[in-house]
């Protein structure tokens, strides 16, 4: 559920959709359960992030070990 919600989500990111709108929409459509913790979460927020140029101070590698 998680992993799987996380990359469709990542997918949708990739194709325009914002965050909160890409994850309520797999909540809604594909499972209420997947990406599932807060990390994942902001390793979608960093994926946005990296897309669209905005300097952070976590990098996605950094997330990718911890979801």
């Amino acid at each position: 559920h998680g992993r799987t919600g996380t990359f469709l989500a990542a997918i949708m990111i990739r194709e325009g959709w914002v965050v909160n709108d890409a994850i309520e929409y797999i909540h809604g459509g594909y499972c209420n359960k997947a990406i599932e913790t807060k990390t994942q979460e902001d390793l979608l927020e960093q994926y946005y992030n990296l897309i669209h140029g905005v300097v952070t101070n976590e990098s996605p590698n950094q997330l990718l070990h911890k979801a």
